[in-house]
């Protein structure tokens, strides 16, 4: 598998919180896909996605230059790190555990 950079760097990995009881969250893992989580957790009820400040390197192509956030009510949120280059695939680097989600960013 060919996972983002940023998943070498320990201090850009995080797992935050403690898990809601029953929480699909407990069976993910960090550097999994954005599909592959979502097929564990299933469909978000709100998601969006935002630039980081390497996006405005110049000539900067690799990893974390954009996050796509899944957030879940009643369970926290999600966070994937896109891949470098011009690829547009993304793993999860940040596991929000929050019974109290609103499910909306």
């Amino acid at each position: 598998t060919n996972l983002s950079p940023a998943l070498n760097n320990p201090c850009s990995v995080s797992i935050t919180g403690k898990p809601a009881p029953g929480t699909k969250f407990t069976q993910l893992q960090i550097g999994m896909s954005r599909a592959q989580a979502q097929s564990i957790v299933g469909n978000p009820t709100d998601q969006g996605a935002y630039v980081t400040g390497k996006a405005w390197i110049p000539w900067y192509f690799g990893s974390d230059r954009y996050r796509h956030e899944f957030a879940y009510k009643g369970m926290g949120r999600l966070i994937f790190a896109g891949s470098g280059g011009f690829d547009t695939n993304s793993h999860l680097i940040w596991i929000i555990h929050n019974k109290n989600d609103s499910g909306f960013r």
